[in-house]
């Protein structure tokens, strides 16, 4: 009788386990489609083709709507069409689903600047460089935020500390917003 129902017991747990790998099955496929057109959407972004990256990379959305990366790169796609709204919307996305993903702050920094959102800009630049504090991009474009704003002592200090990080274009303004400096005393 206790053979009996540790064999029932067994025959049940397996019967549970074989459900539950069926339940899951599906989320595996989903997955692994969804990483099969964001690697078919990155190639496409690298070869310039961006109609199809965004073929595909929506379609990686579509298969896992939690693939932080296939937004991140339908918003580098985005960026390069000059659909900075599209772009902005999935990199809000791209923080909501994962907030540690410094590259996003960057680039919402990036697009900001250029649309004179300053303010903005500054905010997700600070948020990179609180990831990533030595991101000597990150200082740059803050540098040139602050430079922006009119802000030389700020722009001076972020271009020199992306010089210091090894970013030589902040070696360049930090020179340029130090003789600024000087001239205006």
């Amino acid at each position: 009788m206790v053979s009996e129902l540790a064999d029932d017991v067994v025959a049940y747990g397996k019967s549970v386990w074989a459900k539950i790998l069926k339940e899951r099955q599906p989320e595996k496929n989903q997955a692994r489609r969804a990483r099969k057109h964001l690697r078919k959407g990155y190639d496409y972004y690298k070869a310039n083709r961006l109609k199809e990256a965004l073929e595909k990379l929506g379609l990686a959305i579509e298969s896992d709507p939690q693939n932080y990366e296939a937004y991140f790169w339908r918003a580098r796609t985005y960026i390069r069409l000059e659909q900075f709204d599209n772009a902005v919307k999935d990199l809000n996305q791209v923080v909501e689903l994962n907030p540690r993903y410094s590259a996003a702050y960057d680039n919402l920094g990036w697009l900001f600047m250029r649309h004179n959102k300053f303010d903005e800009s500054l905010e997700n630049l600070n948020k990179s460089i609180e990831l990533k504090p030595d991101n000597g991009w990150a200082h740059y474009m803050r540098g040139r935020v602050f430079f922006n704003k009119g802000n030389l002592k700020e722009a001076y200090e972020n271009a020199n500390a992306a010089c210091q990080l090894g970013y030589k274009d902040g070696c360049r303004d930090a020179k340029r917003y130090e003789s600024k400096l000087t001239e205006n005393g």
